[in-house]
């Protein structure tokens, strides 16, 4: 036990080692900074000072593999701070065993993923926010060209242009009726192919 203690002492993970009962023999600094509770306060209490936040099932399962079947347990686990901040571990707890295969001990180490697992959800987020958007953009598209062929079938002339009248889209009958194929017409101005009438006057105006 004391050559485990040394081994942890400096170690930057939560490392606490049990009786096989789960009583705290020996929590290293790393224990106490995440936890909340001096070593004094852990002693001879059980990790359920910190924990007790799993349902009844999770912890029947993690005593039976560690206890019974004498393995590693390896999850995640939400604890509590002494202050009352919930927190999200990495837990890895073995059980050391003696020469007749008895447990003599338990070794728990913990991993505070909290920040890591909420930057891991602020990525995914994003993510399904980005596969949204091109969702979006891939129905808009698949809408606008289902326009476009439809214009571009129909009989009747039919052009676009943008604010400066330059032309943007044009269908077949429209450059038809002008002479040209529809890419010689796209971003030329209408005055190169139309002359509008005004109203209410002969005269003939080139816009």
């Amino acid at each position: 036990l004391d050559k485990f203690k040394l081994a942890v002492d400096s170690s930057f993970n939560h490392t606490v080692i049990t009786d096989p009962d789960g009583k705290v023999l020996y929590a290293n600094e790393a224990a106490e900074r995440l936890t909340g509770f001096s070593f004094e306060e852990m002693r001879g209490k059980t990790p359920a000072l910190w924990g007790k936040q799993m349902s009844h099932e999770f912890y029947e399962a993690f005593w039976y593999a560690i206890k019974h079947e004498k393995r590693p347990f390896l999850g995640e686990v939400t604890n509590c701070r002494k202050n009352g901040e919930k927190y999200l571990a990495t837990v890895n707890v073995s059980p050391i065993l003696n020469e007749q295969k008895k447990v003599k001990f338990f070794v728990g180490i913990e991993r505070d993923i909290t920040e890591e697992r909420k930057h891991q959800k602020e990525i995914e987020q994003h993510a399904q926010e980005l596969e949204e958007a091109n969702e979006r953009i891939r129905t808009e598209k698949e809408r606008s060209e289902g326009i476009l062929r439809f214009l571009q079938s129909i009989g009747e002339a039919v052009y676009a242009t943008d604010a400066d009248r330059k032309i943007i889209f044009i269908n077949q009958t429209a450059a038809e009726y002008i002479g040209k194929h529809p890419e010689e017409i796209i971003g030329t101005h209408t005055s190169n192919h139309f002359i509008f009438e005004s109203g209410g006057t002969d005269d003939l105006e080139r816009q």
